[in-house]
């Protein structure tokens, strides 16, 4: 009888052994990150998707019960409240994954502002070591804007400017010769505006180009990186450019020096005025650039030649 017995409960062991087992919760990572990355950034506007694989290593079915997306704590210990910057797609439930078996859960990142926004991402199931997960979502969304600007490089004070109106330095013309025949003397003027990049993210300008309002013959010209270094284009961070984004603080960034030098990292635009002839003259500057708030900005330049 003891025999029986004995025989009995080793082929109910053996009948569980081969029938079944315990399911292992597992993901690729803890984290889903968006924009935080190396070389990665999140812009506003945007909607980038990450992807977590949800992945069974045990012997038995494993049934995810539960995923949403809730406030809780990051590991850090800060808080991960931001619920509404996160959008979940994921499959039905509950949802099975047999031994060896995976599955995916995909999460956009849509924030409605800059700054950075933290929620966890829970996942129940029948495993019993781990029958809920939490993965935190991290997103930092940036974005680059531009502001024009009022600077000195005397005494490199800085202010914010509101003007989109340049008038050049006035210039004085001579007849060549008494009677007033033969032309006149070359003059020239300048205006030029700054520009910061007042974004959390750097400041990409493309190339500035005029309107041509005053005609195939506008005496106004732009310095830029490909018009440089003579008496009339100083070599100053010409655009196109691209800014360093604002610091932590607010502050505008600042370009260093190899020499230990620093100054405010702007951008600054020169216009050359270069007329022929007497006479009051008006053309545009446009000015693209990756800015969120501006995108383009359109300048009047204004320039009057004397006799």
């Amino acid at each position: 009888m003891r025999k029986l017995a004995t025989t009995f409960f080793a082929l109910v062991l053996m009948a569980g052994c081969s029938g079944g087992g315990s399911p292992s919760f597992q993901t690729d990572r803890t984290a889903l990150l968006f924009g935080q990355d190396y070389g990665n950034a999140t812009l506003l506007g945007t909607q980038p998707l990450n992807t977590l694989q949800l992945m069974n290593s045990g012997k038995g079915d494993l049934k995810i019960t539960g995923i949403s997306i809730v406030a809780g704590t990051a590991p850090d210990g800060g808080e991960a409240q931001d619920t509404s910057a996160f959008t979940l797609s994921a499959p039905s439930l509950p949802d099975t994954i047999p031994a060896g078996g995976t599955d995916f859960v995909q999460v956009v990142f849509n924030p409605s502002a800059t700054g950075r926004f933290q929620a966890i991402l829970a996942i129940t199931s029948n495993d019993s070591t781990n029958p809920t997960l939490n993965i935190l979502l991290s997103g930092d969304c940036v974005t680059p804007t531009v502001a024009i600007v009022q600077y000195s490089q005397e005494d490199g004070n800085i202010a914010q400017g509101t003007t989109t109106s340049l008038v050049a330095t006035d210039v004085q013309l001579a007849p060549i010769y008494p009677d007033g025949g033969g032309g006149y003397s070359t003059g020239y003027g300048n205006a030029q505006v700054w520009f910061a990049d007042t974004g959390t993210f750097q400041l990409q300008f493309q190339q500035a180009h005029l309107a041509g309002d005053a005609g195939q013959d506008s005496p106004f010209y732009i310095c830029t990186n490909t018009i440089q270094g003579t008496a009339n284009c100083q070599n100053v961070g010409p655009i196109p450019d691209t800014l360093s984004s604002t610091y932590e603080d607010g502050g505008l960034a600042l370009d260093v020096f190899p020499d230990g030098g620093a100054q405010l990292d702007l951008s600054r635009l020169q216009v050359v005025f270069d007329p022929a002839v007497p006479g009051t003259y008006t053309d545009h500057v446009i000015i693209d650039s990756s800015a969120t708030n501006t995108p383009e900005i359109v300048l009047t330049v204004t320039g009057t030649a004397h006799p």
